[in-house]
């Protein structure tokens, strides 16, 4: 693990190298800590992306006359908000060897430069004390804490990130997002260009009641998804509105120089592997839900990995996005191995609300998630070495 560079924040005497302009933006991504081997210090995931919009370049560019053609878009529908503002971060020019700072607490912290799509990633190694004093100072109960954007003198912007301290044992939920709890008709290349460019984001119903219950449970979230990161804002956007419980987010890396659309209407299952696997490797003790649709190969990889680590795996749970019979020759190859209490097809979220079954599995790792305090270095078992292998 790369070592990060560090400074006491004394209200602006000092500040570390950041070179953001007014004219650029930041997003942070929600993101997650979780614990070292040692129990003595959080990992704690910032991720951003700094980019600039360039709305007189929009009508000119190559995507937005591809789907003009693909989807014969009359004038009406050029000039739609929805459009305009879903095209913008795709036509973006991301900013390469920029450098930003961030204030956590009394605490700043430098950032590796940005990469040529525009990202930085970094994982910051804090004491635990840090975290306690944190929680502390903002005297709220809550596993979600937020650090600054340190900007120039003169920009008046706040620029927030959050990220879950998540414990070493319980539950998480790790999701896809495309048709399973999001419209988007993957499988139809109208349908999924439609909407995801043209029309409002609607929610699978009742999914949000069900992710509901799981976090009254006490569940942490993953959302991970081939949906490229272009789209976090309006996704946040609509899991917010819906009342999806906060998570972090793993969506895919794309850049319309990388490629064509083709790539973009081409699942990445590789990445989503990737981004799971990572998951785990940061957790090694707790248990995971998955959740996904039939529409690709949601079913295939998650038993891929239910075999792999079959003591992590509590269920999964397949929403039936494709009109599949539950019988069919594809569920029966690929669960054949696995116990039927352990899988589920559904066609509706609300039979998940109705099977008392499998929430009673989570309810039975509650008290031992409960039972971990985040904050003391000596309640807890060290985590495997391998949470500390994962970059």
């Amino acid at each position: 693990m790369s070592a990060t560079q560090e400074s006491r924040y004394d209200g602006g005497m000092f500040r570390l190298q950041t070179a953001i302009q007014a004219h650029e933006r930041v997003v942070l991504f929600p993101t997650y800590a979780y614990r070292s081997a040692d129990g003595c210090h959080w990992h704690v995931d910032v991720h951003g992306w700094i980019f600039v919009t360039k709305e007189r370049s929009l009508v000119h560019n190559g995507l937005f006359r591809l789907l003009r053609s693909w989807l014969g878009l009359k004038d009406k529908d050029i000039e739609s908000a929805t459009l305009r503002t879903r095209l913008r971060p795709f036509v973006a020019d991301n900013r390469h060897g920029k450098h930003v700072a961030i204030r956590l607490g009394q605490h700043v912290y430098q950032m590796p430069e940005s990469q040529p799509n525009g990202h930085f990633r970094h994982t910051l190694e804090i004491p635990v004390d840090v975290f306690e004093t944190l929680r502390h100072e903002n005297g709220q109960d809550t596993n979600w804490l937020s650090f600054q954007l340190l900007l120039p003198d003169g920009d008046p912007r706040e620029i927030t990130g959050r990220f879950e301290l998540i414990s070493e044992r319980g539950i998480s939920v790790i999701t896809d997002i495309d048709d399973t709890i999001k419209i988007t008709g993957v499988t139809n290349r109208r349908e999924l260009l439609m909407n995801t460019f043209l029309r409002e984001f609607r929610v699978v119903p009742s999914m949000s009641a069900v992710f509901q219950r799981l976090a009254e449970h006490g569940a942490s979230f993953h959302y991970v998804s081939s949906s490229p990161w272009q789209l976090f804002e309006p996704l946040g956007a609509l899991f917010e509105q819906d009342g999806f419980p906060a998570g972090s987010f793993h969506l895919r890396n794309f850049r319309l120089k990388d490629g064509n659309l083709q790539q973009y209407l081409a699942g990445s299952e590789e990445q989503k592997r990737a981004a799971i696997e990572e998951i785990f490797a940061a957790f090694p003790q707790r248990q995971f839900v998955f959740f996904g649709d039939s529409g690709e190969q949601d079913p295939e990889l998650y038993v891929e990995l239910a075999q792999r680590y079959p003591e992590k795996i509590l269920r999964i749970c397949i929403r039936n996005s494709h009109g599949e019979m539950h019988d069919d020759d594809r569920f029966a190859r690929i669960f054949k191995d696995l116990a039927n209490d352990r899988w589920v097809v559904f066609d509706d979220a609300n039979e998940l609300l109705s099977d008392e079954r499998w929430m009673a599995d989570v309810e039975e790792t509650k008290p031992r998630m409960n039972a971990t305090r985040l904050t003391s270095a000596s309640s807890v078992e060290p985590s495997s070495p391998k949470s500390d292998e994962r970059r």
